[in-house]
């Protein structure tokens, strides 16, 4: 996931990604994890942005793609752009 802030001043964001139930989180490094919800609340300075890489294994044997959905708050110019993730 990658959060960037396109404007001239800095800005607070706040980031909540909740897996699907159908996955086991492996690691998230500088995401706090309660559960199945990963969240990251910080600030980035003017034309910042920060990478939060997130690994997960189903639990299930499936085929198809799984849809995982992340939530960004904040104020300022902040965009938040979510990279495919791929079932292996």
């Amino acid at each position: 996931i990658l959060v960037s802030n396109a404007g001239e001043v800095a800005a607070g964001f706040a980031l909540t990604d909740t897996l699907d139930g159908a996955l086991t989180l492996v690691s998230a490094p500088g995401l706090s994890v309660s559960g199945q919800t990963l969240t990251a609340i910080g600030t980035l300075g003017a034309f910042e942005q920060q990478v939060f890489t997130i690994t997960a294994q189903t639990n299930i044997t499936t085929s198809g793609a799984l849809t995982n959905t992340a939530l960004l708050s904040g104020d300022g110019a902040l965009r938040s752009l979510t990279a495919v993730g791929h079932v292996t």
